[in-house]
């Protein structure tokens, strides 16, 4: 019944017999077969067959009998089959179509493999019409088969075999150099391999293409997986579906950006894709984007002519569903709880909250996988990583909560987070960091995750989490939403926090938005200091102490910081350990840098080289004060190899904002040693870092000191962009210890250029930066009105 060219047949005759409207008839009958059943319309043949019906085409008249005919060539037996016509066009897969042609041609049984709507059965079909076996291409559609009694029955119509047997299937195909496509299999898996086994002994010509979630499992079959589509073949199947159901669609920039967030939310499932571009005859590609929080409500169409498991998003993740064991739904609901993916113990952590023994989660989350259900990621050092698709994620998520157990996965979800951050509290000053850093980045949106069901449910666990992680987003340069995130679960946790936790969650914000908002950072800071003095907490008090201290460096008030570390130190209990000698001695390093003064620099390096450290961030700060200190002994090639260290030191152990900071500051040095080319190199990388992970301020100190250096260039133009973007910047975010030097190199710069009112602007910033101790603009601006005289 779905063979076009028996049809195009009996469309022929009844018209050569006189009988046009049973033609039609016939003609009408095979689209709505075809549209029921596959989806499809019928091919071009068959449509320019009802043309020459409709319009009494001369060339369909029937030829005239010969008396002795020519005996006629046999049609070529790789003309039969049943594979239907595809109407629609296939976006993208040309690797894909290649890959999957070559394995047939090569193997006599190949799998392609998939996650529900992916477009198995579509590419099978694909590859099908393009093989020419000796027997013809035949499908055989296996989705509505419940039985294993039914599949020989299947086999046997697909190739017109009616009441078939296995044994006249084995017949009909013992001599048959056939391609047979077994559509949709992972619903009797282990049947369907056992009849391939036997159906490829008895007939050796025979070569089998199988689509499944799942492999065969057998002995020579050649597996394919064939993975979402790319966002740009995403888009032009949107755009081409959308257009077919509304003519007056337009793919512009503004529909394109909001199609590739759909494109991105549906993870380039072809069926979710076409499913949403059904929606444009009554939505705007924008407003699907905002539907997608109910998916499964919006990705229906019921008007469609696809098999009934093909109308709905809904419908065909449910059909891979239903065939997982009660242990495999719950590994699939635990893993729905991650964002983004899950390490194994993790997975394995939630998923025994929810039943599955522990003995079996692993296997579990392995036939997941098999199953097309879960993506495996293999990361640096052979860690694993679960992933479920967008879509799968939210249907299980659904059977979650109907279940009943969202409370408890999500609690293990938590829990097992909130234990890292233990982790993470007692190792992120230690040779350990690395390890800390790469986890608190990997699993970024899951501690968030975690944080947002803790706010409402378990306040203090969030507190916990996000205290805990504090340090590592303080190195990290994740800033003013870092510093957002410990406020939020400061405020949820009430007065169930003690003042020590508190005045730490201060002193972390204080930290985070030192690299923002100054002035927020200065008044977060003195908050810390009045709860840690409260608290009586000696490691309270050190950790406010530290980040006020950083940010008034920040600010430019380096004598502010060290009145406030001596006061530190003539009260910290003695003996001092070293992670805290250390961070003491940096920032007093620093701010003896500030004002010039040498001793106060060696004094600081004397105590770092001393001190035990085995932590890659306060190792890049110690090389930096030893960068400092030949600096003003005018040893400028040690300068440079110091700093050199310490962005080592920082990329070790994977901070780009520290490395950034240090690269900046080499910029400096390579300038002052002579070597502008050199520093305009490295003052790009510091942005460059900057700007990769949102840290303005490294960015704009950088952005001064590369426009200092292009002035030393003679490249006056660019230097003035780069200071004026750098100043634009200060001026809204609170100024800070580079600010004022960017606007005296503008005023200079203005003042060379003979600007009006240059010069009263200069003696202005002079008196300023003598007030402010400010050497290096004060010494600055003293040479520029030497030269205007």
């Amino acid at each position: 019944p779905l063979r076009e060219s028996l049809w195009a047949l009996l469309i022929t005759a009844l018209y050569r017999d006189q009988r046009q409207a049973e033609a039609l008839d016939a003609y009408r009958t095979v689209r709505e077969r075809l549209a029921d059943e596959l989806g499809l319309d019928p091919g071009p043949e068959l449509r320019a067959l009802e043309q020459q019906v409709l319009q009494q085409d001369e060339r369909l008249d029937a030829p005239p009998v010969a008396v002795s005919a020519a005996p006629t060539a046999p049609t070529p037996r790789g003309a039969t089959g049943n594979v239907p016509t595809l109407s629609a066009r296939l976006f993208g897969r040309a690797d894909e179509l290649r890959e999957l042609a070559a394995a047939i041609d090569l193997n006599r049984l190949v799998t392609l493999v998939g996650p529900a709507g992916v477009g198995k059965t579509r590419l099978a079909i694909e590859v099908a019409r393009a093989a020419a076996p000796p027997d013809g291409t035949w499908l055989v559609r296996l989705e509505n088969v419940r039985t294993p009694a039914a599949l020989a029955q299947t086999i046997g119509e697909a190739f017109g075999i009616g009441g078939a047997t296995e044994a006249l299937v084995h017949e009909r195909l013992q001599a048959a150099g056939a391609l047979v496509v077994l559509d949709n299999c992972e619903h009797l898996i282990d049947e369907i391999a056992e009849l391939t086994a036997r159906l490829l002994d008895a007939a050796p010509q025979l070569t089998v293409l199988a689509t499944s979630q799942v492999p065969l499992n057998l002995d020579g079959e050649v597996v394919v997986t064939l993975a979402p589509l790319a966002l740009a073949d995403s888009v032009g199947l949107f755009a081409h579906r959308a257009g077919e159901r509304r003519r007056s669609f337009v793919l512009d920039p503004d529909s394109e950006s909001a199609i590739e967030d759909v494109c991105r939310s549906l993870d380039g499932l072809p069926l979710a894709i076409e499913l949403a571009a059904a929606r444009t005859r009554a939505l705007s590609v924008q407003e699907i984007a905002r539907r997608l929080d109910d998916r499964f409500g919006l990705l229906s169409d019921p008007s469609s002519r696809h098999p009934q498991r093909h109308r709905a998003l809904a419908t065909a993740i449910a059909w891979s569903y239903d065939l997982l064991f009660p242990d495999e739904q719950r590994g699939l609901w635990a893993l729905a709880c991650f964002d983004g993916g899950a390490p194994l113990d993790a997975a394995e952590h939630v998923a025994g909250a929810l039943g599955v023994p522990s003995a079996a989660a692993l296997d579990v989350l392995g036939r997941l996988a098999d199953r097309s259900l879960v993506a495996v990621d293999v990361g640096d050092g052979g860690s694993v990583r679960y992933r479920l698709l967008d879509s799968v994620r939210a249907f299980a998520s659904l059977r979650l909560r109907e279940a009943g157990d969202d409370a408890v996965a999500r609690r293990a979800h938590c829990d097992w987070f909130a234990a890292a951050a233990d982790r993470a509290q007692a190792n992120d000053r230690g040779p350990r960091l690395v390890d800390q850093v790469h986890i608190f980045r990997t699993e970024r949106a899951n501690i968030d995750a975690a944080l947002t069901w803790a706010a409402e449910y378990d306040p203090p666990t969030g507190v916990r989490l996000a205290l805990g992680f504090g340090w590592i987003s303080v190195i990290l340069g994740d800033g003013a939403v870092a510093a957002q995130r410990l406020r939020d679960a400061l405020a949820a946790a009430g007065e169930q926090v003690t003042l020590a936790e508190r005045a730490v969650g201060y002193a972390y914000t204080c930290w985070d938005e030192a690299a923002a908002d100054i002035e927020r950072a200065r008044l977060e800071g003195s908050e810390a200091m009045r709860l840690g003095e409260l608290s009586g907490d000696p490691s309270a008090i050190a950790e406010s102490t530290f980040a006020l201290a950083f940010t008034l460096l920040q600010s430019g008030q380096p004598r502010a910081v060290l009145e406030l570390l001596d006061t530190w130190w003539a009260q910290a209990v003695q003996p001092v350990s070293d992670w805290p000698l250390g961070l003491y001695s940096v920032l007093a390093g620093y701010a003896a840098a500030g004002i010039g003064d040498i001793e106060g620099i060696r004094a600081a390096c004397v105590t770092l080289a001393g001190v035990r450290v085995e932590d890659g961030w306060l190792i890049s700060q110690a090389e930096a004060n030893f960068s400092a200190l030949a600096l003003a002994e005018g040893r400028f090639d040690a300068a440079a190899a110091h700093l050199e260290q310490a962005a080592t030191a920082a990329e070790a152990v994977q901070l780009p904002a520290t490395a950034g900071f240090h690269l900046s500051g080499l910029g400096r040095v390579l300038q002052l040693a002579g070597r502008p080319r050199e520093a305009v190199l490295a003052l790009e990388r510091a942005i460059e870092a900057g700007l990769a992970v949102g840290l303005m301020r490294i960015v704009a100190f950088s952005r001064v000191r590369l426009g200092r250096t292009l002035l030393d260039l003679g490249e006056r133009d660019s230097a003035r962009t780069a200071l004026t973007t750098a100043n634009a910047w200060f001026t809204v975010s609170g100024g800070g210890s580079e600010a004022a030097l960017a606007e005296a190199l503008l005023i200079v710069m203005d003042g060379q250029d003979g600007v009006a009112g240059a010069r009263a602007r200069l003696d202005t910033a002079l008196i300023t930066a003598r007030a402010d101790d400010n050497r290096e603009v004060e010494e600055l601006i003293v040479a520029a009105l030497a030269a205007r005289a």
